[in-house]
């Protein structure tokens, strides 16, 4: 070889630097999305994990409430206070107690707890039935 071809193959070319440059921003990219992705389904099984916790609770609560005490309502507030609800994005929990099915000795629970994520109504929903000669009667 002559010693002006040897001279051209030193150093790296600026079309090689450019390439090696979009690759590792492409590299990177790659990884940020997949950080955030990873973060945004973190965030909602928090979410929900908090959301099941709390109506658990809650639950527990009115199976150690006397029959007689649980009156009827539509969607209205808890028994219990929750302040891990101010962790849910515009969290709020709903309770509803009717007659199951007419019968006055049976009372049909419904809890709700409903929050926003990202711009979405989420909401998990527990049911259970309650009779007026239950676990603490």
């Amino acid at each position: 070889m002559s010693p002006e071809i040897h001279k051209l193959k030193k150093g790296t070319t600026l079309v090689e630097l450019l390439m090696a440059l979009a690759v590792i921003s492409i590299g990177l990219l790659a990884l940020y999305s997949a950080i955030i992705f990873g973060m945004t389904i973190h965030l909602k099984i928090k979410h929900r994990n908090l959301a099941y916790n709390m109506g658990g609770k809650e639950m527990e609560i009115i199976r150690n409430t006397a029959f007689t005490s649980l009156s009827l309502q539509n969607e209205g507030p808890f028994i219990g206070s929750f302040p891990e609800m101010s962790q849910l994005p515009h969290g709020e929990g709903l309770l509803t107690i009717s007659p199951y099915q007419g019968n006055g000795d049976i009372k049909q629970i419904e809890i709700k707890v409903r929050w926003q994520e990202f711009g979405e109504q989420k909401d998990i929903k527990l049911s259970t039935l309650v009779y007026k000669e239950g676990l603490n009667q």
